[in-house]
């Protein structure tokens, strides 16, 4: 058996496998982490699996905010405003679901997006996937990974590091309480 594939090899693969003949030329639908689709709209979608890309038992409301963080970078990135959300999340029956869709929808309300609809099903670990839809403003282009220049900027949305070094406390035995972060007793930073 070969090894699996690294995303960015499969990503190129579907590129060429997907490409659509238009006016005699091939071109795909497959961005860098967005899709353009030909009316214009701009979509994403990314999902968070329990164990994988956050630890378990972590608070829904902070798994939440995090689904719809990854999915608002991509969007962001492309050069869109989001606008409509699609939830797909398979949960164990005791996940706090009410706490999760408060902590969703706070957020779709504060970046103007409407959750439009999904899927629930059970599971037995939490893996959530975001659709999520946006819009360009009239005459923008699309932006590109591809397109960047020497000596354009580059925006940053957050510190560079800062989910890993959230990761590392997380395996070190910090949790959430509330909106902050309680750190083990056993934990110490060593000075420069």
């Amino acid at each position: 058996m070969s090894p699996p594939p690294s995303e960015e090899g499969l990503v190129a693969w579907l590129r060429t496998a997907t490409a659509l003949r238009s006016g005699g030329a091939r071109r795909t639908l497959i961005g860098d982490d967005t899709a353009t689709l030909p009316s214009g709209q701009v979509v994403t979608v990314d999902q968070q699996i329990e164990g994988i890309h956050f630890p378990a038992g972590l608070a829904p409301a902070i798994v939440a905010r995090r689904l719809l963080a990854v999915n608002l970078s991509d969007i962001a990135a492309s050069g869109a405003r989001p606008r409509h959300a699609f939830l797909a999340l398979a949960a164990p029956p005791e996940f706090d679901h009410r706490a999760f869709f408060r902590a969703l929808v706070a957020a779709c309300d504060k970046h103007g997006i409407a959750l439009a609809g999904g899927d629930l099903a059970l599971s037995d670990k939490l893996h959530l996937s975001l659709t999520l839809m946006g819009e360009r403003r009239p005459g923008d282009g699309t932006l590109a990974r591809e397109q960047a220049r020497a000596g354009q900027h580059l925006w940053i949305g957050g510190t560079l590091g800062e989910s890993a070094l959230g990761c590392e406390l997380l395996r070190r035995g910090a949790h959430s309480r509330g909106t902050g972060v309680v750190l083990p007793a056993s934990f110490s930073v060593k000075g420069n």
